[in-house]
């Protein structure tokens, strides 16, 4: 069973959590709710693992969250961040479902958005901004 000893505020809206055994666990605010993470708190095995799990989710979350805070992306433009983050597969299909569901990802409305901003300020004809849109999508 791992204990765990310190949970100090990390970067960001992060903690690190560290047990016993010498691990250190990057955990959000929620993860610590969620799963009642307090110090001197024994884990077991399967908790560990779940919370491990949980750990890269909530990091791909808060980083994809972080992305499109600054600018309108597309669906693919998030999953090359997310796979340049180093954040697992199975993670950013999660990742990107979930910010499906909160209408932050949306192609169509990406699309739209893209055709009316270079319209509107550059002087590239329809056939140069469709070729931009496709290496976008």
């Amino acid at each position: 069973m791992n204990t765990i000893i310190r949970i100090n505020k990390g970067k960001g809206p992060f903690y690190e959590v560290a047990t016993s055994e010498g691990e250190t666990l990057r955990v959000s605010e929620d993860l610590l709710v969620r799963f009642r993470l307090l110090k001197g708190k024994e884990l077991s095995e399967e908790e560990l693992k779940e919370i491990k799990k949980s750990a890269g989710f909530d990091l791909g979350l808060q980083q994809a969250m972080n992305y499109i805070s600054y600018q309108l992306r597309s669906e693919m433009e998030v999953r090359t961040y997310l796979k340049d983050k180093e954040i697992e597969k199975q993670d950013r299909d999660l990742v990107v479902e979930r910010l499906k569901e909160l209408n932050l990802i949306d192609d169509k409305n990406y699309g739209e958005s893209y055709i009316r901003t270079q319209v509107r300020m550059s002087d590239k004809g329809p056939v140069v901004i469709s070729q931009q849109l496709r290496k976008k999508a």
